[in-house]
């Protein structure tokens, strides 16, 4: 019984190491889809609201901090912050794009190592039916 104690143990441990990396990794994806929709009020990523997991890298056998939210069953955003210091995410933002009518704003990606976060969106053309 003192097994899944510990585990849990190990995972809060983990989600405290991790979180000023994963609160700027948050803020950097945020400022992203701010920057691209403004005037609009999103669900952004927050550190502390991910549903929190390990998962064992089949190479190296370490375990790496995974970071999930979920939307109304479906996940959402993802970060995946790896033992050796690298990261990645990706955080959907599914809307129109509000200044380029043929483009839709899937997604914003961030990934790095340490306190390197770069970050993008993926924008994809509007299907001509929606135009």
């Amino acid at each position: 019984m003192s097994a899944p104690i510990m585990s849990d143990q190990f995972l809060e441990g983990q989600i405290d190491a991790y979180r000023l990396r994963g609160e700027a990794i948050c803020a950097e994806i945020s400022r992203q889809i701010c920057h691209l929709l403004p005037d609009q009020s999103l669900a952004l990523p927050v550190y502390d609201q991910a549903r929190f997991s390990l998962i064992t890298d089949p190479y190296s056998q370490q375990q790496d901090l995974i970071a999930d939210w979920l939307s109304e069953g479906r996940r959402r955003g993802q970060i995946r912050l790896h033992h050796d210091g690298s990261f990645y995410a990706e955080y959907d933002v599914l809307q129109a794009h509000p200044r380029r009518p043929a483009i839709f704003i899937e997604a914003v990606h961030a990934w790095g190592r340490e306190d390197v976060i770069k970050s993008e969106a993926r924008l994809i053309d509007m299907p001509q039916d929606s135009i």
